[in-house]
């Protein structure tokens, strides 16, 4: 989920333990093998933001699965800590977000993202 402000994205560390554990990354959903469009809608609920899913997809191999990503983008007027009470995270400015330490497959969302 890229959520923008201004000239600033959202971030969160992921949880320590895991897959990136402790690492930055853009928000996502869980990755499940077979996710139903409602636990996809559930993730966009809890942000409270509208929605534009962009066009194609992220693919990444870990050494035992494949992930795809489907990224969705929402702008937010004021740059908030806590997104709805639910997601702490943190904003860096667009320009910066190389400097961030995102993983790879963080990083292939960045260039979808941004071109």
């Amino acid at each position: 989920y890229w959520i923008e402000c201004g000239d600033h994205v959202f971030l969160r560390r992921r949880p320590s333990k895991g897959l990136l554990g402790g690492m930055p990354e853009i928000p996502t959903g869980a990755w499940l093998e077979n996710p139903s469009n409602n636990e996809a809608d559930a993730a966009l609920d809890f942000v409270g933001l509208e929605w534009e899913s962009l066009p194609g997809e992220v693919h990444h191999t870990f050494t035992h699965f494949h992930l795809i990503l489907n990224i969705r983008r929402a702008r937010q007027k004021k740059r908030l800590k806590n997104m709805a009470g639910q997601v702490e995270g943190y904003w860096v400015a667009r320009d910066k977000i190389q400097d961030a330490g995102l993983p790879s497959l963080m990083n292939k969302v960045v260039k979808m993202v941004t071109g």
